[in-house]
């Protein structure tokens, strides 16, 4: 049996990293992005300061996803 498939040589998740706690909320928190993006666009116009909190509301989102993905590295 080669050592990929052996499941004595993997070691387990870290459920700080890839718990289902931490995968419902980074959902939610990516799902209700979607909310105010919504809102913004209720009256056919995006003022400035809709779009520069849509911005930083994205840049957020994608600083919380990297910040996962370099631990999850660093697990590995």
């Amino acid at each position: 049996m080669s050592a990929a498939l052996d499941p004595g040589s993997c070691f387990g998740a870290n459920p700080d990293v890839s718990g289902i706690g931490v995968r419902i909320a980074i959902y939610a928190q990516n799902l209700l992005s979607f909310v105010p993006a919504l809102l913004a666009l209720k009256d056919k116009k995006v003022t400035p300061t809709e779009l520069d909190a849509l911005e930083t509301q994205s840049t957020t989102i994608l600083i919380t996803a990297f910040a996962i993905l370099v631990s999850t590295i660093v697990q590995a």
